[in-house]
């Protein structure tokens, strides 16, 4: 007979996990009554809140690990930011140019649609003591200019819509206390191409954030649809760029948390460059064959799936687990490898976090945002706002189909999921594929879903559609470029 004790101890557990259960169950409940539209983030992050063991993670993990990439590091120091409200000492002034400054708070990425109030201004750049470079505004009062604000180069950013036309991010002006954001407008083209060399020449590099991101999108992409992987080897070296591309820029970044502009640069430029390899990305990192040939055994296709998993595992473990916990994970992994296990991979993975991993721990907790039911979510959020059931679509099968990317961002760790649909049951000329990505982050110490973005990202057609039937399709999807949630 179990000791009243033990009995008393499993039932205290069993009412703590159905206590925190109850605010999922209630929403779920609310979603499926129709009573209410469901914000996305917090859907995401009722999902992502349920027991490990309340989700497909074991099941989607092995067929998953090949699609998934691991980057960055967590760090505990950060460089200082720069800081905008003390005027820095000039060390090298640069050219003036003449512009029109929108004096409305802009919000939006595209001119065409911020307010038309604008006032004549004169911009100049600055270089400090310490090598950082500032833009500052000056409006002209009675008899001399008076500084209206001033901001880092790297808060001026092109729209997507214009060459002439640029966003200052973040900054304070005048005696607003509460930051803002300020349009930009040079008055003629050829004065704006010649600010941007100007400022290139003057900063000593090449300032990607003032190049318009849909000229920018489209020589990235031309760019790397021309690239052809020829071999394993050329596979290896691109993920080992890709390592080397994210380490660099995070080092500049500082911290993530509070440059959430340059990390969404980082991800959305990752997350490209993952799409269009189109294979299992992780399947370059070992010499083990990972593909499924006709007359493989089944234990050497389990083992490929084990080495995927432990590439994978390690990866986050390294990250926020203590070397100890690294060490014993790792020598699991191992034992189980070499078994040559053929039985149901996901009772593997499940004894593995189980008793290893821990079902509550921090790399739990990232698995916990991959996975098939988070997709779900994303899927409806882009047929209620987006196709609204006017056009079918469907799962692009292979591995263009679902990229995945954790990014250990310094002091934040970033989730993105990137996926492909195609159209269904439309004639030839009129199929379609689009892709969308959806960026969860997360505290470092993965305790809080802090926010969840939904974007269409590209949009490209098969065939040659009637005029009419591309335009609706374009302007649905907003040419492959629209914020969804």
């Amino acid at each position: 007979m179990q000791p009243q004790k033990e009995k008393s101890s499993r039932i205290k557990t069993m009412l703590s996990r159905k206590k925190r259960n109850l605010k999922n169950l209630a929403f779920e409940r609310e979603m499926a009554s129709g009573k209410s539209t469901p914000n996305m983030q917090e859907e995401l992050r009722v999902i992502w809140s349920k027991d490990i063991t309340d989700l497909p993670v074991f099941k989607d993990l092995p067929r998953l690990a090949r699609r998934i990439v691991v980057l960055g590091t967590l760090k505990k120091d950060f460089p200082l930011n720069y800081n905008d409200t003390e005027p820095p000492e000039e060390d090298k002034k640069g050219e003036t140019f003449q512009i029109y400054l929108n004096t409305e708070k802009i919000k939006l990425n595209r001119a065409s649609q911020w307010p038309k109030s604008y006032i004549l201004c004169t911009l100049m750049l600055f270089k400090s003591l310490s090598g950082k470079t500032v833009i500052r505004v000056f409006k002209q009062t009675e008899n001399q200019l008076s500084l209206y604000f001033q901001a880092p180069i790297d808060r001026l950013t092109a729209v997507a819509d214009s060459t002439r036309y640029f966003i200052v991010e973040n900054i304070n002006v005048e005696m607003v206390t509460e930051k803002t954001n300020a349009g930009i407008a040079f008055i003629t083209r050829e004065e704006s191409d010649r600010f941007k060399t100007f400022a290139n020449d003057f900063t000593g590099q090449k300032l990607k954030n003032l190049e318009n991101p849909d000229v920018q999108r489209r020589l990235e992409r031309e760019k790397l649809r021309s690239m052809t992987v020829v071999n394993q080897q050329n596979e290896v070296q691109e993920i080992n760029e890709l390592q080397n591309f994210t380490a660099e820029l995070l080092k500049t970044l500082g911290s993530a948390k509070h440059n959430i502009k340059e990390l969404e640069h980082l991800r959305d430029t990752v997350s490209c460059r993952l799409s269009f390899l189109g294979r299992d990305i992780q399947k370059a990192a070992y010499d083990y064959p990972l593909e499924s040939p006709v007359g493989l055994k089944k234990e050497s296709i389990n083992k490929a799936d084990m080495l995927a998993i432990q590439q994978v595992i390690t990866s986050v473990t390294a990250q926020l687990e203590t070397k100890e916990k690294q060490q014993k994970i790792k020598e699991e992994i191992d034992r189980m490898i070499a078994l040559n296990y053929e039985g149901d991979m996901q009772l593997l993975v499940e004894n593995l976090f189980r008793n290893h991993i821990g079902l509550d721990s921090k790399t739990a907790k990232v698995f916990k945002a991959i996975h098939q039911n988070i997709i779900f979510s994303c899927a409806y959020q882009i047929k209620v706002n987006v196709t609204k059931n006017m056009i079918m679509t469907g799962d692009v099968r292979g591995p263009e189909g679902w990229q995945i990317c954790v990014i250990f961002a310094n002091d934040v760790v970033s989730i993105t999921h990137r996926r492909r649909e195609k159209s269904i049951g439309q004639n030839e000329n009129d199929k379609f594929w689009f892709e969308w990505v959806l960026h969860m982050t997360f505290d470092k110490e993965m305790d809080n879903l802090n926010a969840a973005v939904l974007k269409i990202v590209g949009l490209q057609f098969e065939g040659v559609p009637e005029q009419s039937t591309r335009e609706q399709i374009e302007k649905m999807f907003c040419f492959g470029d629209l914020l969804v949630a």
